[in-house]
């Protein structure tokens, strides 16, 4: 992956669209972050133990081959009403941007913390690998 390569796609990305997705479902996606030729390299490493300070070895997780099923699934827990659950339509080389833990949401009478949960659906054919970048404490 070259720095020029990824710098272009960066600057390209619709940082407002993003906050304004965040901001409204909890959760967006940036299409074609990264290439399909990158996708094959990155996967190529998840077996290096040392490369990794931690690994969550599922099956399920996804940017890598052909496969069915494993799609990025939110649900949001809201006080007194039903949890919603929310499909983020990925595709290889797309990127989730999501609230890992809480959000706020605009009720009748103020500002509420809903709590945000997120896993993958089960995969019916294929294999997918992901990488996952935290930011801790991100403000």
């Amino acid at each position: 992956m070259t720095t020029h390569m990824t710098g272009d796609r960066l600057a390209a990305i619709d940082w407002d669209q993003v906050v304004l997705d965040l901001d409204a479902q909890g959760g967006a996606v940036i299409k074609r972050l990264i290439a399909p030729a990158e996708c094959q390299a990155m996967a190529a490493l998840y077996s290096m133990d040392k490369l990794f300070r931690s690994r969550v070895v599922m099956a399920q997780h996804g940017f890598g081959r052909d496969f069915s099923g494993g799609e990025f699934v939110m649900t949001e827990q809201r006080p007194r009403m039903q949890s919603r659950a929310m499909v983020l339509p990925l595709r290889q080389g797309d990127a989730a941007v999501i609230a890992v833990h809480h959000r706020p949401v605009q009720g009748t009478r103020g500002m509420y913390r809903v709590n945000l949960r997120h896993g993958v659906s089960h995969v019916r054919a294929g294999q997918r690998h992901t990488a996952g970048i935290i930011f801790h404490d991100a403000a």
